[in-house]
Order: C-alpha cells, then structure tokens, then sequence
C-alpha cells in the first residue's frame, strides 16, 4: 500500500514528537501534565486526516453523517428557553390527540391546556370563570392559544378582565351568529368589537366552515389584531393535516417573544 506524501509526512512529524516526549524522562502524571498539549494536537490531527480531510487529500471519500431532528424536540428546546405559559384553549368538544393543540401540549411542558367543566355544552359565563381563574394562577407572561370556540371566549373575557396577559394566538373563530355556529353554544352572541389590551394573532382559512375569512378579518380589525390567512385548510385542526402546524408555532413564538 502507498501512502500519501500529506500523510506520510504527518506520521514521521508524530514519531519524532511522540519520541521527544518519551526522551524527556517523563513518566505517568508528570508526561500527561506536561505535555498535554502536544499529545492533544495528535490526537485532532490523527482525527482530522482519518475521519474530516476532504476527498482531495485522502484515498478515501469523506465520511458524511446525516442527523435527523425531530421537530418536536425543536419544537421543545425552543420553548423551553423562553419564559412564556401557554395556555391551551380549545373548543366545543375539546381538541384530539391529533389536534396541533395536543401536539404542541404534549412537547412542552410549559404549555398548559385550561379544563372546561363542559366542553359538549358550553356556556359562556362557566367557561369565562374558568379562563380568569386560570390567567391568574399563571401570570403576566402567559399567552393564549386558542382555536374555534375558545377565540370568541377570548374576546369577551378581554372586553371584561383586569388582568393581564402577553398575547393571545386566536385560530379559526366561528361566527356566533352564523348558521353553522353550534346550538348548544350558549351565551358566546353580542361578540364583543373593542380592541385588545394586548398583542393578538387571528389565523383564518379560506375555506372555514364555522366562519368566512371576511369575518375573521373583520374580528382582527375590531380587536387590534394582527390578521393572517391560513389558505385553504378548513377548520384548522386535526382533519386539516397540519399535524404539528409549525407555521402556527412561529407565530406563537412571535407573541412570546
């Protein structure tokens, strides 16, 4: 086998240095302490020529690793540094394992979901104490994050709270008195139109059962909002195939910024 003038050059240099070393009567300790540094600078060259030298100067391609990184660890370790408590909103019916909502709950361990007593039945008042109850346990810091149902919620607990959050995340609002707004929804009518108190998202689509976008937009403009169209995903949940939804975590990110 014919080694390469770079390497055969390198391992004379490291003969020679290895052979200085052990020329100095150092023994145990005292050839670790003192002479650390030489020792470490074969040891990264040894590395650098038999694992990272480019192709051009070896006999053999270059070793390439592929990471694969899980969005949800990202996800994590993202949220993770921030000093932000989301609290989870959902609506009617409450949200699925599936739902963007659960996936984002399920990998943050500063994100919580506010309990509802009656999530099939909802009223209003009920779901109201609930929410204040639970912005004051949590703090200033907390921002919203709330899809359907939950959105109109919001908007009458801003229009009659003290208290005070960062932010509020309202995805897919359903018209209160649209023909498609569920019956057993009571006391959500009389949508409050004064502005926030605090900096809000509202993400519509295109296509939203509950709510046409023109609505929504409207609701953006009443409450200070700032509007984004989601396109053409239908209710912006689990059946939308969003999955983790990660167009919706940057703009979670946004607000907790």
């Amino acid at each position: 086998m014919t080694v390469p003038k770079r390497q055969r050059g390198f391992w004379i240099w490291a003969i020679s240095l290895v052979g200085g070393v052990q020329g100095t009567g150092f023994k145990g300790s005292e050839l670790l302490n003192g002479f650390s540094w030489p020792i470490s600078v074969l040891f990264t060259a040894c590395g650098y020529l038999n694992l990272g030298t480019p192709a051009k100067f070896c006999n053999r391609p270059a070793h390439v690793v592929s990471v694969q990184v899980s969005p949800c660890l990202h996800t994590r370790h993202e949220s993770e540094t921030m000093n932000t408590t989301a609290l989870i909103l959902p609506g009617i019916g409450n949200s699925g394992p599936a739902h963007w909502q659960s996936l984002w709950e399920a990998v943050n361990p500063n994100f919580v979901r506010v309990q509802q007593h009656n999530w099939d039945s909802p009223v209003c008042e009920e779901w109201l104490e609930v929410l204040e109850m639970s912005v004051a346990r949590t703090g200033v810091d907390a921002v919203l994050v709330a899809h359907s149902l939950a959105c109109i919620l919001v908007a009458h607990w801003a229009a009659r709270t003290e208290s005070k959050v960062k932010g509020a995340l309202l995805v897919a609002p359903p018209n209160p008195d649209g023909p498609n707004f569920p019956k057993v929804a009571a006391g959500f009518s009389s949508l409050p139109v004064r502005p926030f108190a605090f900096p809000s998202i509202v993400v519509a689509s295109t296509n939203a059962p509950y709510g046409r976008i023109a609505f929504a937009n409207s609701c953006a403009s009443a409450w200070g909002s700032r509007f984004v169209s989601a396109g053409a995903v239908g209710h912006i949940n689990s059946s939308s195939g969003l999955g983790e939804w990660r167009e919706g975590f940057a703009l979670f990110q946004q607000l907790a910024a």
